[in-house]
Formats: structure tokens, C-alpha cells, sequence
């Protein structure tokens, strides 16, 4: 537990750090584009989050060996993006 605790932050510190926007996600097989159902005002704080292939790999490296479950299904992921 305290493994995957330390996994996590190390991946929350990266996932800071990993600013690069990724044009290539919006075409990838299964993306959904969620803003279209979302009302959002433009005067509200607007936050987005992408985390890469890279970042993904170094999260399954992380974590293989205390959960092998977690790291294959993180492993079958090409990319996160979250708009909010």
C-alpha cells in the first residue's frame, strides 16, 4: 500500500510537469469528448489534465510488481485527457 501511495504521488508530480498538449488523442479509437455535454460558464476556473504514453509507462513500470492487474490495464491505455 505504502508502494502504490508513493506510485501515485511520483505519478501526480510527473503528471504536473507533463504540460504538452496531445492534438493525436482527439482522433485515438474510443476518444469521447465530454464538453459538448457540459455547460460550463467561461467565467469558471477551467482545469485540464493529459497525461502521455510516456507518463503511462512509467506508471505500469511503478506499479507492476505490487499489482500486475492495475499495470495491464494501465499498459493497454495510449493516452488520458480530462477537460474540466
Amino acid at each position: 500500500m505504502k508502494r502504490l501511495i508513493t506510485t501515485l504521488t511520483a505519478a501526480t508530480v510527473l503528471l504536473a510537469a507533463n504540460l504538452q498538449a496531445q492534438s493525436e488523442a482527439d482522433s485515438d479509437l474510443g476518444f469521447i469528448d465530454f464538453a459538448e455535454f457540459i455547460s460550463v460558464n467561461s467565467s469558471e476556473a477551467k482545469v485540464e489534465v493529459n497525461i502521455s504514453k510516456p507518463l503511462l509507462k512509467l506508471a505500469t513500470s511503478l506499479v507492476n510488481e505490487e499489482s500486475p492487474e492495475v499495470a495491464a490495464l494501465i499498459r493497454g491505455l495510449e493516452s488520458i485527457r480530462v477537460r474540466v
